[in-house]
């Protein structure tokens, strides 16, 4: 997430700020369940070994990896997330997209989005992290209302970390911002910083979700006329 072109979410995340007004998503149930069809798939793929010695797996499926470290006023965390796929073979990173038929011609006429593109260079800090070897980045934009694989679009690029770095300073940044209004001013001003930020111009999924998109809802969730 550290890749999205909304600021605004991206500050309310890092503030940690709540979510409001969630709800269960159907279409993201499709990409979890398919996501965990793959999960047990690529193991069972896996030989004895496929280096000169006989040894090493090639497929390691939800790879957790450490892509880097934010501080802040409260102390410093870790960046992590899950690779969906790593192929030791080809040393490369595979991500699955299940989308629908609007995000496949974009992707066919752009390419992956920002999120995206940036998603993958993190994955391959975070094995470059810990000495795992990595060449290539792959996104695979799968039909999400297709009868077959046809339609499916990959994606795939020599792995750049410049992408993933820039996203790394980029939070850091509004982490030290933040702080300092915090550290000035105080929570509130720092809460309303953040919502005089820019939002994506396309769309977000998290926008809509938190409580600067509705300043009544404290007076209106109550038993008050």
């Amino acid at each position: 997430e550290l890749g999205t072109t909304c600021v605004h979410c991206l500050a309310a995340k890092l503030a940690g700020w709540p979510h409001t007004n969630q709800q269960a998503g159907w279409l993201p149930a499709i990409g979890t369940a398919v996501h965990a069809q793959f999960e047990q798939l690529f193991p069972t793929l896996n030989t004895k070994g496929f280096d000169d010695t006989g040894k090493g797996i090639r497929f390691e499926t939800e790879k957790k990896v450490t892509v880097g470290h934010l501080s802040g006023l409260y102390g410093g965390y870790d960046i992590s997330g899950h690779i969906d796929l790593f192929d030791r073979w080809n040393k490369a990173t595979a991500d699955w997209k299940v989308v629908g038929q609007t995000s496949l011609r974009n992707v066919k006429a752009h390419g992956p989005s920002q999120q995206y593109r940036i998603q993958a260079s993190l994955y391959g800090i975070g094995l470059d992290n810990e000495n795992e070897p990595i060449e290539r980045s792959c996104i695979y934009f799968l039909p999400r209302n297709g009868i077959s694989l046809n339609d499916a679009i990959p994606w795939e690029q020599a792995w750049d970390p410049q992408p993933g770095r820039w996203a790394l300073a980029r939070a850091q940044l509004l982490d030290n911002l933040m702080d300092v209004i915090e550290q000035s001013d105080g929570a509130d001003v720092r809460d309303a910083w953040i919502s005089l930020l820019p939002r994506a111009e396309d769309h977000c999924f998290d926008c809509g979700s938190w409580p600067d998109d509705n300043p009544l809802n404290d007076i209106t969730t109550n038993n008050t006329p």
